[in-house]
């Protein structure tokens, strides 16, 4: 995809060829608020999404029920370089929108990012919450594992329809 609602040719095709085989497809929609979007977070979603449905549409009409991700990598942008800006407070907004729009239409996601770029020295703890279907725990461990962290401690899992709520753990103290 290229932003704003743009296939290229050659990515729509490869997309037909992949699901007619059954092979999971992650077409990532990268539209930046302030310029391939509207600035606003909902319009920035409502861009975002829309490219993620054509995709779901283009991949139902080669092989329905074919296996597809819905990724997301909406963002705003630096207004002064245009450039994503992942330091943003919209940033994660617009990844937990999208993934609301996961849930509503029921499909498999990526569309969060945790960035710690901006973690000192005195920085001994993070905490995380993930959420999703067919979370796999050894694959966030590795992933974790790979950015030179370690999980010390799982301090709750829920099921079903939740809200997450702040849980003080020992780090907070």
């Amino acid at each position: 995809m290229v932003a704003p609602l743009t296939f290229e040719k050659d990515s729509s095709e490869a997309m037909v060829v992949l699901a007619r085989a059954g092979i999971p497809i992650a077409p990532m929609t990268m539209v930046l608020g302030g310029t391939t979007a509207p600035v606003t977070l909902v319009g920035t979603l409502a861009v975002g999404n829309a490219e993620e449905l054509a995709a779901i549409v283009i991949v139902e009409c080669a092989n329905p029920g074919a296996p597809l991700i819905y990724t997301s990598e909406a963002a705003p942008a630096d207004m002064k370089t245009g450039e994503i800006n992942y330091k943003a407070p919209e940033y994660p907004l617009l990844s937990a929108g999208a993934a609301q729009m996961t849930r509503f239409y029921e499909v498999p996601s990526l569309v969060a990012d945790i960035s710690l770029e901006e973690v000192d020295a005195q920085t001994d703890s993070v905490k995380i919450t993930i959420e999703g279907t067919n979370i796999d725990y050894e694959k966030v461990k590795t992933e974790i594992s790979d950015c030179g962290a370690v999980i010390h401690s799982i301090d709750g899992v829920s099921a079903g329809m939740k809200l997450v709520d702040e849980v003080n753990t020992p780090q907070d103290r």
